[in-house]
């Protein structure tokens, strides 16, 4: 370690090793008559394992190990703003979540930081990660003068499955991130845009407040009212006053095939949900769908009479219904 006082001016170079990083280096300086400072941070191979058990010992997501590599350049100026800049690459984060470990792969970063008296803004140039896999960059903006908040996120070439599978362990068993992923199961994503506003950073977990757009591939959805499990599911995907939309829909039923689909799904119970497809249908798998679908008694008595059914028919599905009911067409 080594510091200096020299013509006001204070400088600070420091560097250790520990517990919990491989190396750390500080330097700096610092202008105590203009309360101004200027430095930078250097990381490698950071682990809070030890760090996160101390402060949270009862929390359901533990660390087991990683390795952080990080730099931060920050500075101060004369009117108390704070500006700053992140880097990071090859770093890694394994965690053990409900007996089940994964581990989180960042292969690079860029972010910075403006925070002054009036607003925080975190603008998000490159984020690559190899798993989850995807691409990232966008922006979070909190203005204090007028109360308002936002939040922008592009995504690209995203893996739904592993993206899933951290999203539900970060987030928890409940809230917008289990409703979005209780439905959208698994697929690409080759781009998304993703946008949340609010008077608060409260705001933003509001399904009222989210706009999602994208494009899905080779796409699992499940519609839970229905019961049914949509493969190989190719289209454009909206989100919007909490209804999940899609257009051009391409899908697979077991053997069956639908095309030129459409597909609404409200989050709400009391939003009904409503798809439309053409679709080349496997009529063997067609009494089982119409069990699923249908609770009139005299049709099911009906149906249960058939013992075999085989062949294929082109035509239109319909079902439009809610929670509590469906109409099939």
């Amino acid at each position: 370690a080594n510091t200096r006082l020299l013509l006001n001016r204070l400088t600070i170079d420091l560097a250790c090793q520990s517990n919990l990083w491989k190396n750390i280096a500080i330097k700096g300086r610092i202008d105590p008559n203009l309360f101004t400072i200027k430095g930078q941070l250097d990381v490698t191979l950071f682990n809070p394992k030890v760090l996160i058990d101390y402060l949270f010992p009862d929390t359901g997501l533990k660390v087991s190990t990683a390795g952080i590599n990080l730099n931060l350049d920050f500075k101060s100026d004369k009117h108390h703003a704070l500006h700053a800049k992140v880097k990071s690459h090859g770093s890694h984060l394994a965690v053990l979540h409900q007996n089940e470990s994964f581990a989180i792969q960042a292969k690079s970063l860029i972010c910075k930081l403006n925070l002054d008296e009036e607003k925080t803004e975190v603008s998000l140039s490159k984020l690559v990660m190899d798993y989850p896999k995807l691409r990232a960059s966008g922006q979070f903006l909190l203005n204090r003068m007028v109360n308002q908040t936002s939040l922008d996120i592009d995504l690209k070439k995203a893996d739904v499955g592993s993206t899933r599978k951290v999203a539900l362990a970060l987030a928890g068993t409940s809230g917008i991130t289990k409703d979005i992923f209780d439905i959208i199961k698994g697929g690409n994503i080759p781009e998304i845009t993703f946008k949340t506003f609010g008077k608060s950073p409260a705001d933003l977990g509001k399904l009222e407040n989210i706009f999602l757009r994208g494009r899905l591939r080779d796409g699992n959805i499940f519609v839970p009212t229905a019961r049914l499990d949509l493969k190989d599911v190719n289209g454009s995907v909206t989100l919007s006053n909490g209804i999940l939309a899609g257009e051009n829909i391409k899908v697979r039923l077991g053997n069956s095939v639908g095309t030129s689909g459409i597909l609404e799904l409200g989050f709400e119970k009391d939003i009904p949900f409503y798809v439309e497809t053409i679709i080349q249908a496997d009529l063997a798998q067609l009494p089982q769908i119409l069990k699923r679908l249908i609770t009139n008694q005299p049709f099911l008595q009906e149906l249960s009479q058939i013992e075999k059914v085989s062949g294929s028919a082109l035509g239109k599905m319909v079902l439009d219904g809610n929670t509590e009911s469906v109409e099939v067409g």
